[in-house]
């Protein structure tokens, strides 16, 4: 999209800031985890962007066509987003009334991408959690931003990103390559086995294997667990432009 002129608007003074926030509240585990958090961390940063005279705005109970509408707008070149989620996708509701419709999906890297009428120009803020759950673990804007050195976060970290940052109200950017490569996603961003197993060596598990088994322990077996509804499957997306990943691992 970048060769053919489809960018956002510059990322200057006087350009948007689009905030995003799919609060949950069925999927909070950790109590610091709650709505008052959220509207605390958003006020921080609408702050933090319009001292640089940027125009944030805050889309709270942000829906999937939410996230949809923002992937869509040239005249939003910057994006934070904060919630429940991993390195490659973010939890966000299907209503804004949850009375009505509780249900929610996972959004993800290739969902993002699909949705996207333009490449972002400024920087992509994630604030969800930075778990590696998969065997391929993307950053979720690989496919919207002009360069991947502009996506900030905290991967690795496997809880509500903000509450790691120590004081420091934007994360530092993940890289400083302007496109990662596969074979870069895989190294730097590897599944995360944190799960000890019985009787086999871990090494002898497949990836995917042991993601499904660590999915289904979670959801049927961990006790220590809270009940939390399980999300809505959300059909992926083919994009023959990210052939390159999907082809060779998408799991």
């Amino acid at each position: 999209m970048q060769s053919e002129g489809k960018v956002s608007v510059p990322n200057e003074s006087g350009s948007k800031v689009a905030i995003m926030v799919p609060f949950i509240s069925e999927l909070i585990q950790n109590p610091g985890d709650n709505y008052d958090e959220f509207v605390k961390q958003t006020a921080a940063y609408e702050a933090h962007y319009k001292a640089q005279g940027r125009k944030p705005f805050s889309v709270m109970g942000a829906t999937i066509e939410d996230f949809y509408d923002v992937l869509a707008d040239p005249s939003i070149p910057s994006m934070v987003v904060t919630g429940w989620g991993n390195m490659s996708s973010i939890a966000a509701p299907f209503a804004k009334d949850r009375n009505e419709d509780a249900r929610y999906g996972y959004l993800d890297w290739l969902h993002f991408s699909d949705r996207a009428t333009h490449v972002k120009l400024g920087d992509f803020v994630m604030l969800q959690c930075g778990g590696f759950n998969k065997p391929f673990n993307p950053p979720l804007p690989l496919g919207i931003v002009s360069s991947h050195a502009n996506i900030l976060g905290t991967p690795g970290v496997a809880h509500y990103a903000a509450q790691s940052l120590e004081g420091e109200l934007l994360p530092p950017a993940i890289t400083t390559s302007r496109e990662l490569s596969y074979d870069e996603i895989k190294q730097q961003y590897p599944l995360r086995r944190d799960r000890a197993l019985p009787i086999v060596p871990e090494s002898m598990v497949p990836a995917g294997v042991y993601t499904a088994a660590r999915d289904l322990f979670n959801r049927h077996l961990n006790t220590g667990m809270p009940d939390i509804p399980a999300p809505e499957p959300m059909p992926r997306p083919n994009l023959t432009d990210f052939r390159q990943y999907v082809d060779l691992d998408v799991a």
